[in-house]
């Protein structure tokens, strides 16, 4: 027999992971969006420098560069 609290908190542990990752996902695609838009709105000789850039990763390293300080 099937320990009923115990299969109730399995479904709902999977549940929250599935919600941490549906939050994680839907993060990051606002935040590529809130890049994207700050990448438009930047004047165009630095965009220029950025605008050859292939892959994500690529273009968030080289932002990154970009500022001030050390990248995190």
């Amino acid at each position: 027999m099937v320990d009923a609290k115990g299969a109730t908190r399995s479904v709902m542990a999977g549940q929250v992971h599935l919600k941490v990752a549906r939050d994680a996902a839907k993060e990051r695609s606002e935040a590529m969006v809130a890049l994207k838009a700050i990448i438009v709105s930047v004047p165009s000789t630095p965009c220029e420098e950025l605008d050859h850039l292939t892959g994500r990763m690529t273009l968030l390293r080289q932002l990154a560069a970009l500022r001030p300080g050390r990248p995190v």
